[in-house]
């Protein structure tokens, strides 16, 4: 037996040539039909008799090179028809799952097929995944072997059954050839979930005198993972004993990607037509990089700005299961835009090579970012007081167009206050609610100052509390971004406690507990500080006026005029539209047109969005204050940007954490995936070449 060597269809080859074999044979014992020919010499005579004892029936064959040459001919056809193949690796499970990444990072253009041309990672891993179905094992004749048998699964932040499990081959090429990518991050949870749903449930064995155990699910069999090792999680999902896992890494450890990172525009409150356009961005290349970066209003390009981005850092780095490794640390560096726009724009950011002016790398889905500029406006606040003069002096300092100051008793009389104002900033008092306001305040834009807003999401007040400072505070938050308030001292606190749905983020924290909320729902927006300014040294910090205004900006989107919050690929988009509006139409960027269903309170909810563009979602009805009217129909427009630092690094990884175990790439050697080598090939052209010297052969005798 040679190393190495399997037969894909023994049985099929064993039963022809059982058939064949016997039959070439007879064919040499059979009687020849003759023809009387007169002859010049008596000389041919013995040759004459020779050849009729040959044909004679159940007579010693004699020697005869062209029978020889036929059944080696014969021989290599019939071990052709066994599928022979060298060095495979097969799974001993029957069945298979093929689980492919269609992930955001699978688009990179660093993948190679046959005949060198570059491909997409996902083509790659698609044309591997296509030669392993080459060599799954074919049925047997009259059931003597039973095929394998495999799913096709395809991820990115979801998994999808593309093919459940079968053992036709044209199916499960059919369904590999059918995945294509999306913008979406990966993850590794959902696609390893829906394998072990697919797992077979096993009666356990019951002894005498035992209550019966309810069936539980066995091995799912071998699972093989495409991937460029790019997803998030896998970590804790919980999968079989005896489910083997196969990784097969794509793409090139040497790809680099410069990406678009982040991208802000807001209006200055002082001058709301003077637009500062921030532009992040990354690069995981291993040179240092020149690149053009363009600012484009409208699609007119306004501005272009070259820099120059360093190499990433690699360092070695020990690990516990690989040894050393290759640690990379992407450098950063990021271009401001200052323009003046009074009306509203859609702005846009493209990154190009300095040198060629085309995309710089492989990865074009982090190249171009956008954001949607609603036109020049200044706010208008209501603040609403028993008489508290810290923040009405705090907020006449902002530059707004005007601040009213209210009592309780006065507001109410207002029917809706949102008409006249665009943040209402209450002090110690709330107004009163209706059913279905799940943070506590009506729908609006609010900053909340003593008092706790109390609702099903809200927060619960558990009571005063003791004097205490602010110890921890999330500085990536909108509305603390380059504050610090570790000099913040409180004389009197209040102990509050969030909800837990998530409607509640905690953006700043004191010795007793939160010190600022963050309240978000589907109508209401609001940032929450529970304790008395008054009885605090903060009103007398410079962090105070800095934080009421990116507050104030913040609770209402980022401020009219600020660009609208793009989206990430991947999340549902969920839009307020005037009220009376039934349906709208999302158009997505590649053309295509979706009906959006509209609830009573005007929240329109599309998603997940699948790729990152631009989107319009249009209705039949009254515009909104940042809405525009295109012929008879109410439009407004919303980005969706990949804008992720772990997403625009798209260096492969080769080792996945799966249950707490490091599985490596089994396509070792570059990548590159040990499949089997079949030689039913080599044996046709080997009897092609017996058959053509069998025709030498006999047209020698004859001539002869």
């Amino acid at each position: 037996m040679i190393p190495g060597l399997t037969w894909l269809t023994p049985t099929i080859a064993g039963i022809a040539a059982a058939i064949a074999v016997p039959s070439l044979v007879l064919l040499y014992f059979l009687k020849l039909r003759r023809q009387d020919v007169e002859i010049s010499s008596t000389l041919l005579w013995k040759k004459a008799v020779q050849d009729l004892q040959a044909n004679a029936p159940f007579q010693k064959l004699r020697k005869n090179i062209l029978l020889l040459l036929q059944l080696l001919v014969l021989a290599a056809i019939l071990l052709a028809l066994a599928q022979p193949q060298l060095e495979g690796e097969r799974a001993a499970s029957g069945r298979h799952a093929i689980v492919i990444d269609r992930g955001v990072s699978m688009r990179t253009m660093d993948g190679e097929d046959l005949n060198g041309n570059t491909v997409s990672r996902l083509d790659e891993a698609k044309r591997r995944a296509l030669e392993f179905v080459d060599t799954l094992r074919e049925p047997g004749v009259f059931g003597v072997s039973e095929a394998d048998r495999a799913m096709v699964i395809a991820f990115d932040g979801t998994a999808e059954m593309v093919l459940p499990l079968t053992s036709d081959k044209r199916r499960l090429r059919e369904a590999i050839e059918s995945i294509t990518a999306t913008d979406i991050p990966s993850k590794l949870d959902e696609p390893l979930r829906l394998v072990r749903a697919q797992a077979p449930y096993i009666a356990a064995q019951i002894e005498d005198n035992r209550d019966p155990i309810e069936p539980m699910p066995g091995s799912v069999g071998t699972i093989h993972i495409f991937s460029d090792g790019r997803p998030e999680g896998g970590d804790a999902v919980d999968l079989h004993a005896e489910d083997e896992v196969s990784y097969v890494s794509i793409g090139q450890a040497q790809t680099g990607n410069i990406g678009i990172t982040s991208l802000d525009a807001r209006r200055q409150l002082r001058d709301p037509e003077e637009v500062s356009v921030l532009v992040g961005l990354q690069s995981t290349d291993r040179v240092d990089r020149a690149i053009t970066v363009e600012l484009r209003i409208d699609g007119a390009t306004v501005a272009a700005r070259r820099l120059s981005l360093s190499a990433a850092t690699i360092e070695q780095r020990a690990s516990e299961f690989d040894g050393p490794v290759e640690a990379l640390t992407p450098s950063v560096n990021g271009v401001e835009f200052r323009v003046r726009r009074a009306g509203s724009a859609v702005i846009e950011a493209r990154i190009l090579d300095a040198a060629t002016a085309n995309p710089p790398d492989a990865f074009d889905r982090d190249d171009r970012a956008w954001v949607v500029l609603p036109g020049a406006k200044r706010l208008r606040l209501a603040l609403v007081t028993y008489g508290s003069l810290v923040l009405a002096e705090a907020l006449s300092a902002l530059p707004v167009e005007r601040v009213e100051v209210f009592t309780p008793e006065s507001f109410v009389a207002i029917d809706d206050p949102f008409t006249r104002f665009d943040v209402v900033v209450l002090d110690g008092w709330l107004p009163p609610t209706r059913e279905g306001d799940a943070v506590g305040l009506p729908a609006g834009s609010w900053l909340v100052f003593n008092a706790v807003p109390r609702g099903p999401s809200g927060l619960k007040d558990l009571g005063e509390g003791p004097p205490t400072e602010v110890i921890d505070w999330r500085r990536d938050h909108p509305t603390l971004r380059g504050l610090s308030l570790s000099a913040v001292r409180l004389s009197a606190s209040r102990i509050v406690e969030p909800s837990e749905d998530g409607s509640a983020t905690v953006i700043a924290s004191a010795g007793i507990g939160p010190a600022i909320v963050a309240l978000d729902s589907a109508r209401t927006r609001a940032v929450v500080v529970p304790w008395n300014i008054d009885q605090s040294n903060w009103w007398l910090e410079p962090s105070f006026i800095v934080f009421l205004g990116q507050s104030v900006r913040h609770v209402t989107d980022g401020g009219p005029g600020d660009a609208r919050l793009a989206s990430r690929p991947g999340v549902s988009r969920g839009e307020l539209l005037p009220i009376g509006v039934g349906s709208a139409e999302l158009r997505v960027p590649d053309g295509d047109r979706l009906t959006v269903p509209v609830d009573p309170t005007g929240q329109a909810i599309a998603g997940p969005l699948r790729e990152v563009g631009l989107y319009t979602l249009a209705w039949d009805g009254p515009p909104g204050p940042a809405d525009v009217r295109t012929g008879s129909r109410s439009e407004r427009l919303f980005a969706v940007n990949l804008a992720s630092a772990r997403a625009s690094d798209v260096t492969p990884v080769r080792t996945l954490v799966i249950r707490a175990e490091r599985i490596g790439d089994s396509g070792a050697d570059g990548g590159q995936t040990r499949t089997p080598r079949p030689l039913w090939p080599w044996l046709i052209v080997a009897a092609l070449f017996v058959v053509m010297l069998e025709w030498y052969v006999y047209n020698r005798k004859v001539q002869i």
